[in-house]
């Protein structure tokens, strides 16, 4: 009876031993929640991701306005082509 009672109270200063290191962890991770604001790091996040997926169209446009000149080039043909380019400027 004296082992299991001691068994008993191992098991109790265990669990309040994890309970007092999960308390300092949640104290912990709270603090670096409001330090780096993920609501603030989400919308700065998706206005990169838009602006990047703006300047992909835009090389994508420079890129094939140069296919465009190369093969009027390579075609031979002396009548003047006129290769329309957007340029797509990130302004907030």
């Amino acid at each position: 009876m004296v082992f299991y009672a001691f068994n008993f109270f191992q098991a109790l200063v265990a669990h309040s031993s994890v309970a007092n290191g999960m308390k300092g962890a949640s104290k912990a991770m709270s603090a670096m929640n409001k330090e780096m604001a993920p609501t603030k790091q989400m919308k700065v996040m998706e206005e990169f991701q838009k602006q990047s997926t703006q300047m992909d169209m835009t090389v994508t446009d420079q890129k094939r306005a140069t296919l465009l000149e190369e093969k009027s080039a390579s075609s031979g043909t002396t009548s003047a082509h006129r290769v329309n380019v957007s340029f797509r400027f990130l302004y907030n």
